[in-house]
């Protein structure tokens, strides 16, 4: 819960996304961001066996191209 300037309580639930796009680990790296671009997302719940695994943000692919730039530099 966090409390708006107005003093008001607003509770997570009510500004949540009930329904949201999810990727499992076997989604590609590719496809993830497929589907953050299309949806305008900069995160994705990854879903394995309908249990929430892990999350995967734009910094998560940032960094890794990060890597791979610095390895192809190498």
């Amino acid at each position: 819960r966090f409390t708006s300037d107005g003093g008001r309580t607003v509770t997570v639930e009510s500004i949540m996304i009930r329904d949201p796009i999810t990727v499992t680990p076997e989604t590609t790296t590719l496809e993830a961001i497929r589907l953050m671009k299309e949806y305008k997302i900069g995160s994705l719940p990854v879903i394995r066996d309908g249990r929430l695994a892990g999350i995967v943000t734009e910094r998560h692919f940032l960094e890794v191209a990060a890597r791979l730039i610095g390895s192809a530099k190498s």
